[in-house]
């Protein structure tokens, strides 16, 4: 199964655990608000723990679709 975005939007954003080595030079740590959920779906579905992950809420009409790899 593949995931392919048709359109983002506001809502939507591409979360990781954070850059920590960057706040000598002013950038936030951002990141993910729960760690340990994200490390975990990167785990169920093969991906290395610090991967980034897209974050969405879908609405009644949401911006993603599942499709079959070929």
């Amino acid at each position: 199964m593949s995931f392919r975005v048709l359109r983002a939007g506001m809502l939507s954003t591409l979360q990781d655990l954070g850059r920590y080595d960057y706040q000598e030079f002013g950038i936030n740590v951002a990141g993910t608000m729960d760690h340990i959920p994200l490390r975990l779906a990167n785990i169920l579905v093969g991906n290395m723990e610090g991967d980034g992950a897209l974050e969405i809420l879908p609405l009644p009409d949401p911006p993603w679709s599942l499709m079959p790899i070929h």
